[in-house]
């Protein structure tokens, strides 16, 4: 068991369950302590460096839309494993299913966002700031961006909500990468418009 997961939420057990038969990861899952309700998961130390599964990478892009809840994108994939890795539906290009589109009108500052606790549906705001980090230090490592990925090492191991979150929009906002910066404004918008499952 990874020491960088010290607890899961019964949401996201759930969902790993209902997308994994393979009983030795299920024991593990097992072992993993239950997050308090008001969290999803809880990491710590530095940011991980192992490349997302391919489950996690599709559930990644499969939330992407906002409308989809985790247990949605866990049974797309099990659909597309047993249609031979074929989506259920046809017509679309692998471009459009993964296209991210922002439909917020504002994007806030995420130093800003992540000092309100829980938003206007309840939905704790400071639980999604590491995970975002997450996607964040994936970013900069696929540009080569060392240095950046060094300062969110560095704050994300203060375990501070706001530091992390103000490195992020540093970051952001000093890059002249303008591919780079289209990528993280998405993410800050997909974490600003994602709707948690109630």
């Amino acid at each position: 068991m990874p020491k960088c997961i010290p607890c899961l939420g019964k949401d996201i057990k759930d969902a790993i369950r209902e997308a994994i038969s393979d009983e030795a990861t299920l024991a593990l899952v097992d072992k993993v302590k239950d997050c308090p309700e008001d969290e999803a998961m809880e990491f710590c130390g530095k940011l991980s460096k192992r490349a997302p599964s391919p489950y996690q990478a599709f559930v990644g892009i499969c939330l992407k839309g906002g409308e989809k809840t985790i247990s949605d994108c866990a049974g797309e994939w099990r659909e597309r494993k047993a249609n031979g890795g074929k989506p259920a539906t046809e017509g679309k290009s692998r471009a459009e299913e993964e296209k991210f589109v922002c439909n917020l009108e504002r994007i806030e500052p995420l130093e800003s966002y992540f000092s309100i606790e829980y938003g206007p549906k309840g939905e704790c705001r400071p639980c999604r700031v590491k995970p975002l980090a997450q996607l964040y230090k994936g970013a900069l490592e696929d540009k080569g961006l060392t240095q950046q990925v060094g300062v969110l090492d560095e704050v994300y191991e203060t375990g501070d909500i706001l530091t992390i979150a103000r490195a992020m929009d540093n970051i952001k906002a000093n890059t002249e990468d303008k591919g780079l910066k289209s990528e993280l404004e998405n993410l800050d918008c997909f974490v600003q418009s994602f709707k948690d499952e109630v």
